[in-house]
């Protein structure tokens, strides 16, 4: 109630001035918190004479990236290759192993028939005879001979890891990244715009080779008679 007999004192004036006096405060407020703007005619003449040194180097840069990505392309691709002939190198393996049993096993049984020495006595009584009886395995000549497979086999995983080892070596010396082949675009030649004097001279030099003569034997001779 007492809220309500103060506001019928307050003139209607009062009133209205009121929300303007609160705009002024927040527009002093807003007014003070303005960044102070500098121009820098340094940055400006900067990047009105940069637009060709920019763009070379964007040039420059994706020739760069271009190049990297293709060296991690062929580090990948080597690896896949890698990876894939290991892999057939097992298979193999597992193969032989299945067929044949573990290396170890097959060069010792090819040991022992190789030195395979047996003594036996025939003899009665007093008299007796020593006879030596080595067994050798004949069928080291045969096409599929253990030996002969394992043979192979060793001779093969040793070409192929000599020949990866060397295909590696290649691939770390092309790795080197050579810039020496990237040639800057040549700048373009100025075209320089000919007089009315030289013009003249070209389309006459031009209408006399239509006509099959020279510039000699159209001038006029002189008072002396010369040309």
């Amino acid at each position: 109630m007492k809220n309500m007999k103060n506001m019928k004192n307050v003139k209607n004036s009062t009133l209205l001035s009121a929300g303007k006096k609160i705009y002024e405060k927040k527009k002093s407020k807003k007014q003070d918190q303005l960044l102070e703007v500098k121009f820098d005619e340094d940055a400006r003449e900067k990047f009105l004479t940069g637009f060709t040194k920019r763009k070379q180097e964007r040039r420059t840069h994706a020739i760069k990236k271009v190049k990297e990505q293709e060296r991690l392309d062929r580090i990948e691709e080597r690896k896949m290759r890698k990876d894939h002939i290991l892999e057939q190198i097992r298979e193999k393996q597992a193969t032989f192993v299945a067929q044949f049993g573990e290396v170890e096993d097959i060069e010792d049984g090819v040991e022992d028939n190789e030195n395979a020495v047996e003594e036996m006595k025939f003899g009665t009584g007093d008299d007796s005879t020593t006879v030596t009886v080595m067994t050798q395995n004949l069928d080291d000549e045969d096409d599929d001979s253990p030996a002969k497979l394992l043979r192979e086999l060793k001779a093969k995983v040793k070409s192929n890891m000599e020949k990866e080892k060397a295909k590696a070596e290649e691939a770390e010396e092309e790795e080197e990244i050579d810039t020496s082949d990237i040639r800057l675009p040549s700048k373009p030649k100025k075209f320089r715009y000919e007089s009315k004097g030289e013009r003249k001279k070209t389309q006459l030099k031009e209408k006399m080779k239509k006509k099959g003569l020279s510039l000699k034997q159209h001038s006029r001779p002189d008072k002396k008679g010369r040309r």
